[in-house]
């Protein structure tokens, strides 16, 4: 996803955003929260700079749940992507780094509601 993310910025520089199909936003944005909430670390935080294996999984594991979710609803044709951003859940993602007592269970529960946000974008 990084490296398609890298040709897609291409294309955004030369064209332009609008020209992107849903698809491609999509990937973009996954890239970013892959690149923004997931790689980047903070050495000089005591609670950033080292994080346990299983908060690790579930922050990446929330991230691909939004691209496998959106991916089946995104080519519907009342799907606008502006509405997919805008969900609570999307803008979760960058915080969950944060919470430090979150469980397997706690991350199970917020993907099961991002799926079921991206869902009824299309109900």
């Amino acid at each position: 996803l990084l490296e398609k993310e890298s040709k897609l910025l291409e294309i955004v520089r030369l064209v332009g955003m609008e020209s992107l199909s849903n698809g491609d936003r999509l990937i973009l944005e996954v890239a970013r929260m892959i690149r923004e909430d997931f790689l980047f670390q903070n050495a000089f935080d005591k609670d950033d700079a080292y994080t346990p294996l299983e908060r690790q999984y579930g922050i990446l594991r929330s991230i691909v749940s939004i691209f496998e979710v959106a991916q089946e609803v995104i080519d519907q044709p009342e799907f606008e992507f502006a509405t997919l951003t805008a969900i609570p859940s999307f803008a979760e993602i960058a915080r969950l780094k944060d919470k430090l007592q979150w469980t397997k269970d706690d991350y199970q529960k917020f993907q099961d509601t991002l799926r079921a946000e991206i869902s009824a974008l299309i109900a």
